[in-house]
């Protein structure tokens, strides 16, 4: 069972010329002057410059698409990312930081093929004790750490 693979590479390039074309559209009323950093040349040669690297990445992922073959999407992973990202938000509500990130990251862990729960809860419990750190310690948050206790 083969499902649609998004192609993403050549969506990326096609926004790079999108880019690019706007922004040599956007300079091309302007006279190039000798200073290039002071004129609309440089953003100019910027432009062109990135609509060639578009060209480039779109054409490169195109062939490259041609020649693999088609790749599956798994619907367990699919399943528990969304399941962490909504036992996140309830939990963040509901629990506070440290229980959301911790039960976040388990739920996640689950889509994993090579799921392990010891694993898992190390490093959900690192991932917990480091969001913590980083938000409420370091950047001062006001995020409640446990439901009703901090």
């Amino acid at each position: 069972m083969t499902l649609f693979k998004p192609p993403t590479g050549t969506i990326a390039g096609l926004f790079f010329c999108l880019m690019g074309a706007s922004a040599v559209w956007v300079t091309r009323a302007t006279a190039v002057s000798v200073d290039l950093a002071n004129s609309f040349g440089f953003p100019r040669a910027i432009g062109l410059s990135l609509f060639v690297i578009g060209v480039a990445v779109a054409i490169s992922d195109f062939r490259r698409r041609l020649l693999a073959p088609a790749t599956v999407w798994r619907l367990r992973p699919c399943l528990a990312i969304s399941a962490s990202v909504l036992a996140f938000t309830a939990g963040i509500e509901y629990g506070g930081l440290i229980p959301a990130a911790f039960v976040s990251v388990l739920v996640a862990a689950f889509g994993s093929p090579e799921y392990q729960l010891r694993h898992s809860i190390v490093l959900a419990f690192i991932i917990a004790v480091a969001v913590s750190l980083l938000f409420v310690g370091l950047l001062g948050q006001p995020i409640k750490l446990f439901a009703g206790f901090l």
